[in-house]
């Protein structure tokens, strides 16, 4: 059984902490990765998308589109889908 878990890391300047990123998902080996509502703090979103995309242990982001309630950003979360 595969056990779930959720990280996220930024640096201040609210970029993807991609060196904290590499050394969790290297703990994590093995587990489905879900990378939390940091992404919502980002400096730009859709740069920090790219950016995870480069992460496959990554399975999922966990997001609200950048707003405090997800319902408010039905055309962001659309977008970061696509």
């Amino acid at each position: 059984m595969r056990i779930a878990k959720q990280l996220g890391a930024l640096t201040p300047d609210k970029q993807i902490d991609t060196e904290a990123l590499s050394m969790l998902l290297e703990e994590a080996q093995g587990l489905s990765v879900t990378f939390h509502r940091a992404i919502d703090e980002a400096a730009d979103v859709e740069e920090a998308l790219r950016q995870l995309a480069r992460f496959p242990p990554i399975d999922r982001t966990l997001t609200s589109g950048g707003k405090p309630n997800v319902l408010h950003a039905v055309p962001e979360v659309q977008r970061a889908v696509a």
